[in-house]
Formats: structure tokens, C-alpha cells, sequence
């Protein structure tokens, strides 16, 4: 399984789906609260490039109904 991405736990090399899932969720809801002062400062694509980079991974954990690759 290819699992490339998304982000590491603590400088440990180990990618903990929980904590990940959480700081992605955040960045989302930080996202579409501050949209407008993102924009402004041109930081909304960085913003949603990190997103799509834990979002990525996390999908890609899922191979199947009955399986997900977690730690």
C-alpha cells in the first residue's frame, strides 16, 4: 500500500491517525472561519495544500470497507 504522505507524530518518524486526523480537521475549520484574512494575505492555497496533503493520506489508509492502515 502506497502511504505516502500525510504528516509525522512528534519529529518520531511515525504517523499517528488520530493526532493527524485531529490537526487536519482543525486546519479545515481554521480555514473556513479566517477565509477572507487568509486570502488577504495570500496564504489560503498554502493553507489548503496542507490540508490536502494529511487529507490525501488519510484516504489512502482506507483500501477497502473493512480496512484502514492506523497506528
Amino acid at each position: 500500500v502506497n502511504l505516502v504522505g500525510g504528516y509525522y507524530d512528534a519529529g518520531d518518524n511515525v504517523k499517528f491517525g488520530w493526532p493527524m486526523s485531529f490537526t487536519v480537521s482543525l486546519l479545515a475549520w481554521g480555514a473556513t472561519e479566517f477565509r477572507k484574512q487568509l486570502q488577504a494575505a495570500n496564504q489560503l492555497n498554502h493553507l489548503l495544500e496542507a490540508i490536502r496533503w494529511g487529507t490525501d493520506f488519510i484516504l489512502k489508509s482506507h483500501t477497502s470497507p473493512t480496512t484502514l492502515y492506523t497506528q
